[in-house]
């Protein structure tokens, strides 16, 4: 198991680019379980410009010791997330229930049956008392994320994002 960032564990990684004093620096391509990082690294962490791909989208700008200092997520279907109130998110709301894919195909209009119920086509089925998090499911007893097909262990979130996951995450039942 490896360390990246400040407290983040990954389980399998490999890297191809650039090397100085045996740390990642200059250009390069590391992968993990839970996704790939194709850009800039400094000193062994993501630094400059980048892109992380992971299950769901990518998160793409420029990073500074290993977090993102500037960028957004885009979702796989190619919706920005923004950060809007909930008055203002144009999808899946009650007064609009689709999905961003749905408002783009000019052939499903507001009022007609929906494609989907969720943009991954059906929701994934995760065990009582875990929080989907898009890549996985987090179980908060093991403090790990899983992959929903096999059940094996993807990563360990950080203090930080497992409060986020258990603040704002679908939680089974």
């Amino acid at each position: 198991m490896t360390t990246i960032g400040n407290d983040q564990k990954v389980l399998d990684h490999s890297y191809q680019g650039d090397l100085l004093h045996n740390r990642y620096n200059g250009r390069g391509v590391y992968r993990c379980s839970f996704g790939q990082y194709n850009g800039e690294f400094k000193d062994g962490y993501f630094h400059g410009e980048g892109v992380l791909f992971m299950k769901g989208g990518q998160w793409k700008g420029k990073w500074y010791k290993g977090k993102l200092a500037e960028g957004k997520f885009i979702f796989e279907d190619g919706l920005e997330h923004k950060d809007y109130g909930v008055d203002q998110w144009a999808y899946c709301s009650v007064v609009d229930p689709r999905f961003h894919t749905e408002k783009t195909d000019d052939k499903l209009l507001l009022g007609m049956p929906l494609k989907r119920e969720t943009p991954k086509q059906k929701t994934p089925i995760i065990p009582p008392g875990t929080y989907d998090t898009m890549d996985g499911y987090y179980d908060p007893n093991k403090f790990t994320i899983f992959d929903y097909d096999t059940n094996a262990e993807i990563r360990m979130p950080s203090q930080k994002e497992a409060a986020w996951i258990v603040e704002n995450c679908r939680k089974s039942t």
